[in-house]
């Protein structure tokens, strides 16, 4: 339920002030931010559920949303700063999963905001982390859906091409990490790319 899970966040907390130089620390900083984000979506599901509610509980029940998507993404984007300040010095558990997370956690949850410029920014950092890699096209996938919530249809545009661009320099070698870092294959992110030229194009 949504006070157990806030319930889980003291002891998330406690974890994470108790093991400072412990390498289970960025799991524990990742497994927080999906806490927090999981928890803002309870509010939305208490107020569907309760059409009786009032106008100042809806506000507040909001406002504590609002609250839990920015511990979320402000966890996220501590992990990837702890996580590229450990590399040199750390063995970090999972490490590229978990810095490819916390990257376009923050960033998704600066779009699911409507914070487009904000998120526009953070999906290019993504792309510099993993330039030429499955990761950075799908950086550039959200960033051209940043310009179409913009208006910037040209630069929307400009992004897409980048993308085919970039796919075309992904060696074949790399498809497993389309499957294990990305959310879509190698032929389901070319198709979709294609596909929001074409709708551009109409």
């Amino acid at each position: 339920s949504y006070h157990l899970l806030r319930g889980s966040f003291a002891s998330m907390d406690e974890g994470l002030r108790r093991f400072q130089d412990d390498p289970r620390r960025y799991q524990l900083l990742y497994m927080t931010a999906k806490a927090y984000r999981m928890a803002s979506y309870w509010p939305e599901t208490l107020l569907r559920g309760n059409r009786l509610v009032s106008e100042e509980s809806i506000a507040r029940w909001k406002t504590k949303r609002k609250e839990l998507l920015v511990h979320s993404r402000d966890t996220f984007a501590s992990l990837r700063r702890e996580h590229t300040n450990a590399q040199e010095t750390t063995r970090v558990p999972n490490s590229e999963i978990l810095l490819c997370n916390s990257y376009f956690g923050e960033a998704d949850l600066l779009f699911q905001e409507g914070s487009f410029k904000g998120a526009l920014e953070a999906y290019r950092a993504a792309a510099n982390q993993f330039i030429n890699e499955p990761e950075s096209l799908e950086a550039f996938v959200q960033m051209a859906r940043c310009h179409q919530e913009l208006g910037q249809m040209p630069d929307m545009r400009r992004t897409l091409e980048m993308a085919i661009d970039i796919l075309n320099r992904i060696p074949e070698d790399r498809d497993e990490r389309f499957e294990k870092n990305t959310r879509q294959s190698r032929q389901g992110c070319e198709s979709q790319i294609r596909w929001m030229i074409q709708e551009i194009d109409q």
